[in-house]
């Protein structure tokens, strides 16, 4: 008996066992265990069902000859590129095809391809493609096109755009400061150094090339600071929710990049029509609609996992630490107090500190300090960006002053990463899941008792 077939078995005990109690025995203390076992219980099953939908008609085991268009941006790297392959009829499901570096594919391409269609693999990796909705892999099959444009006209056009961008990008800065601003804007990292990716991950860093819900925050709030003047909060938050739409569009529409655009999508919503509370309920609510349409994401996509505990450190965490030390935080996203950063950023790694131990083992101490001056300046350096695109493409010959500014802030960014990462220092625990729990009861205990102490102990501070 499997792991998966015990869980639903004790799932159903548990389920049937407290709707006795609750009901046959009047022992109403039970009823909301009976509701918390038929939610986990209906999970299990959703959860279950969504292996069933990855894998839906794939035929494995032989060669085959076999049409499919390419749903998503390849990925190129030195030697190969890996394309999603949605299949046509009559066959049904999703691919991931490891094919030769060229001729280059691109999205909406649709393909022919012959050879042999494996299950995905066993472990993380295997959980991580069936996260991603792929049913199969295929490696360096006989690979020929067919035709171009199958894909959605309007993303065929905003992927048009992006290399447009890129271009301008790559013309305007020099090589490293271009490599790292396409990071950060498009999610791009195929021009960084080895040495480099290495450098972001030992101070910590590397979040902010992953156009994660602080990277679409900050687009999120510049286009509802643009259209909120000119309009009413109704149309405002529609232009700017089709703002974040396009750019999620243009940066390929990956499921992580989708997931920080609905929530970008939610801030508004919260920002224009509501108050803090309403801004937690609604993120918390578009989270839970996404765990709904991908249950597999809560288990296997640390970057939802990490991305939605800061989130939750920043939204509950943050304001509790400044009530209880009487901290004064008045500082804005587009601020340039240190104190506001450095108050989410330790909020942010406290919250995050048991996923990153259980997926890595290891956190870098220089990740807070390194991450308090990369907040500081990022939302200046991407609306600068932004401003260098748009004049390198309207005015070429005017973008070497916003290019300039531009350069000055990345070349101060790749500094502090180089620096932090040649400072070293690393914790390594491993976190198991009851470690985790653990942590998680510890850190709301502690923060309860401090909330809890005399007035007189805790004086109004200021940094």
């Amino acid at each position: 008996m499997g792991w998966g077939t015990t869980m639903f078995l004790v799932l159903s005990a548990v389920f049937l066992l407290s709707i006795v109690l609750a009901f046959f025995f009047r022992a109403r203390d039970f009823l909301p265990l009976s509701c918390g076992a038929f939610i986990v219980f209906l999970g299990a099953l959703h959860f279950g069902f969504a292996d069933i939908i990855v894998n839906r008609n794939i035929p494995f085991g032989k060669d085959y000859k076999i049409e499919g268009v390419i749903y998503a941006e390849p990925e190129f790297n030195e030697k190969s590129q890996d394309v999603k392959i949605r299949l046509s009829e009559p066959y049904d499901g999703n691919l991931l095809v490891k094919i030769a570096r060229f001729p280059e594919f691109a999205y909406g391409d649709l393909v022919e391809f012959y050879g042999e269609i494996k299950p995905v693999p066993f472990g993380s990796y295997g959980n991580y493609l069936k996260k991603e909705k792929i049913g199969g892999v295929v490696s360096f099959p006989e690979t020929t096109l067919i035709s171009g444009g199958h894909g959605s006209r309007v993303r065929i056009v905003l992927l048009g755009f992006k290399g447009l961008v890129s271009g301008a990008v790559r013309k305007t800065l020099s090589y490293e400061k271009a490599a790292l601003l396409q990071g950060i804007l498009l999610g791009d990292t195929g021009d960084f150094s080895e040495s480099f990716r290495e450098n972001m991950r030992a101070s910590g860093t590397t979040h902010i090339v992953a156009l994660s819900g602080y990277n679409i925050s900050i687009v999120a709030l510049a286009a509802v600071f643009l259209f909120s003047r000119f309009l009413a909060p109704t149309r405002s938050f529609i232009l700017s929710s089709a703002f974040i739409a396009a750019f999620v569009l243009m940066t390929g529409a990956s499921p992580s990049v989708t997931r920080a655009g609905i929530m970008g999508v939610m801030l508004l919503f919260g920002k224009l029509f509501g108050n803090g509370d309403d801004l937690k309920n609604v993120l918390i609510l578009s989270a839970l609609g996404m765990i709904i349409a991908n249950p597999r994401v809560l288990v296997f996509d640390a970057g939802f996992q990490l991305s939605f505990a800061a989130f939750l450190g920043i939204a509950y965490l943050k304001p509790h630490i400044e009530r209880t030390f009487g901290i004064v935080s008045r500082a804005g996203m587009f601020s340039w107090k240190w104190k506001e950063n450095l108050l989410s950023t330790v909020s942010a790694q406290v919250a995050v500190l048991p996923i990153i131990m259980s997926y890595f083992d290891s956190v870098a101490l220089v990740s807070i300090p390194a991450n308090v001056v990369m907040l500081t300046v990022m939302p200046a350096t991407m609306t600068l960006g932004f401003l260098t695109v748009l004049v390198s493409l309207a005015i070429p010959f005017l973008s070497a002053l916003p290019g300039t500014i531009t350069e000055f802030l990345l070349q101060f960014e790749i500094s502090v990463i180089n620096f932090s990462s040649a400072l070293g220092g690393k914790i390594s625990f491993r976190f198991s899941p009851v470690a985790v729990v653990f942590y998680y009861v510890a850190l709301v205990t502690t923060l309860s008792c401090f909330a809890r102490m005399p007035r007189f102990l805790r004086r109004e501070r200021t940094m």
